[in-house]
């Protein structure tokens, strides 16, 4: 696929990325993989396939979404239960009847993002009392406009939390037995707190961190419901082709299909760029995954530069990650790359099966 290849070694050329990663599936099968670049500019070390990367959002719908899917199929939870049952600051009159599948989807009306670890010295980042804390003050947050989609990390600090009251077990242990296990994944971990920081494994960040970007993570000790997992393609890949297999009732290994399909059941009042379980879904014009992902579509964007993206119905997919933040998180070019590598992989692939 000299086309593709050229347009990643392009844009390392640009300083869009230093390293990228890529997988194209259909299915079972895998149709392309290839890495590119250098762990950073200056590094010199190639990318490999082992190589992990701060899959940054992507562990919302990949760990959060998925760990509160297992939780309804065990009847511990359910997409309706109010947030109020378990939270004391959910019972608020402006938070009440606010429910999981609200949060799932960003509609609860949480703020995006908040800086809370601002509020932590930094030498008492990873500790318990620091996880604590932000976890306290997401709680206690106020609600905007519920009901109207607006992407939200706190909405995913909160629900992450929720796994671990439900479930009375870490999130990372959690996630762990019951989703990594099973998929036979051994490379995929909460690699944030230093304890688990392998620096000859883990791609780096901003400013050439070895650890995850995002700072809200990174004093939770790097364990959270809206970010810190790091992965390689090849495991993505894997989670993906257990949704794809649980929601078409093939061979399935953790989620029955009917727990599958109601978390990623549309809304009567569903449209183009809403969340579907936690699961991006593309917009009908500009979309970062290009023109060809229409219909029945789940996807999700992560701020490190990484992004997945299928289609269930006919199993097609393409997971790209990058350390597009390496070493300047302000550079926001990977934008115009996704859509355009989106729509160059999606053209190849859809004009071979003639469906172009």
């Amino acid at each position: 696929m000299k086309e593709i290849d050229e347009l990643f070694d392009k844009a390392i050329n640009d300083k869009i990325f230093p390293s990228a990663s890529l997988l194209v599936f259909e299915k079972e099968n895998i149709l392309y993989k290839n890495v590119y670049g250098t762990l950073s500019y200056e590094s010199g070390i190639k990318a490999g396939r082992a190589h992990l990367y701060d899959v940054a959002s992507l562990t919302k719908p990949l760990v959060t979404s998925l760990l509160i899917a297992f939780l309804i199929q065990r009847n511990e939870l359910k997409p309706g239960n109010e947030l109020a049952y378990y939270f004391k600051e959910y019972k608020r009159p402006d938070k009440l009847g606010i429910t999981v599948m609200e949060m799932l989807s960003h509609r609860s009306g949480l703020p995006a993002h908040r800086e809370y670890f601002r509020n932590i010295p930094e030498e008492r980042w990873g500790s318990g009392i620091a996880r604590d804390e932000i976890i306290n003050l997401a709680l206690n947050e106020e609600i905007g406009e519920r009901g109207k989609t607006l992407y939200s990390d706190i909405d995913f600090i909160i629900l992450g939390y929720l796994t671990e009251v439900v479930s009375t077990v870490s999130l990372r242990d959690f996630y762990a037995e019951n989703i990594l296990k099973p998929l036979s994944l051994t490379a995929s971990d909460f690699c944030g707190n230093s304890r688990f920081r392998n620096e000859s494994l883990m791609v780096p960040v901003s400013g050439g961190f070895v650890g995850v970007d995002d700072e809200n993570s990174r004093a939770m000790g790097g364990i959270a419901g809206h970010s810190g997992l790091f992965s390689n393609a090849e495991e993505i890949y894997r989670m993906l082709l257990e949704l794809y297999n649980s929601y078409n009732d093939l061979d399935y290994k953790i989620f029955k299909p009917s727990i599958v399909r109601e978390l990623l059941r549309l809304s009567n009042d569903f449209l183009p760029g809403m969340f579907r379980g936690g699961f991006d879904t593309p917009v009908e014009s500009g979309s970062q995954y290009g023109d060809y992902f229409t219909g029945d579509v789940i996807a999700h964007l992560g701020f490190t530069g990484t992004s997945f993206v299928m289609d269930l119905g006919s199993g097609f997919g393409i997971i790209l990650l990058t350390n597009r933040v390496c070493p300047d998180r302000n550079n926001f070019r990977i934008r115009d790359f996704r859509r355009e590598i989106h729509n160059h992989i999606s053209r190849i692939f859809l004009r071979s099966r003639g469906n172009l």
